[in-house]
């Protein structure tokens, strides 16, 4: 996947005057829950707040496409019940997403956008809550920590660019790796996000 994104990369450079570059800081409200899946049985989780934060470049060609990445400061996590116990968690990231974006219109106009594309997850930290005792997560590959290092998965995002720059967005992101330390085939958690943000597009 990442010899695709870097084709793409390289073809759209390749394009010369064609390309447009773009800066655009974004924050936004997100609702994240955990997949839980424990000795083969599944729960998704109630949802948990949290805060999106930070920015991403684009690169568009031929006015329609654009390949976007940037680096966001993502709080992710979930709530669920065990044992008629309530349990939550909190895990941030720094998320790496990469979108293909197919935008509509004409540029310096009001135009809408939808795309997707893959995205990396690096763990900075995290807490969780149990039976009212509140702890620090250790983060590691060892069958003891409680939460792997990175995540991956998969972004879709579709939003509305004003005249002006200023844009909202929503994006859902599904990830595919299991984030348990001491996972297998029975016993994982997954993370799911949907987020809502605010931004800025500035075109130079």
């Amino acid at each position: 996947m990442k010899k695709i994104l870097i084709v793409l990369m390289a073809s759209f450079i390749g394009q010369g005057a064609s390309a447009q570059l773009s800066v655009s800081p974004e924050i936004g409200y997100q609702f994240s829950k955990t997949r839980y899946e424990i000795a083969g049985a599944r729960d998704n989780g109630a949802f948990k707040q949290g805060i999106r934060a930070g920015a991403s470049i684009g690169l568009g060609v031929m006015s329609h496409f654009e390949l976007r990445g940037g680096a966001f400061f993502s709080g992710k996590g979930g709530k669920a019940d065990f044992l008629g116990s309530d349990v939550s968690h909190t895990i941030n990231y720094i998320d790496i997403p990469v979108f293909l974006n197919y935008i509509t219109g004409k540029a310096m106009g009001n135009r809408f956008f939808i795309g997707a594309g893959p995205y990396w997850a690096y763990t900075i930290g995290g807490s969780s809550k149990a039976l009212g005792i509140k702890r620090d997560l250790e983060i590691g590959s060892q069958t003891t920590d409680d939460v792997k290092p990175m995540d991956f998965g998969l972004n879709a995002n579709a939003g509305f660019i004003l005249f002006n720059g200023i844009y909202i967005k929503g994006m859902y992101a599904h990830g595919l790796k299991n984030i348990l330390p001491a996972g297998n085939g029975d016993n994982a958690i997954r993370n799911a996000t949907l987020s809502v943000s605010l931004g800025y597009n500035y075109v130079f």
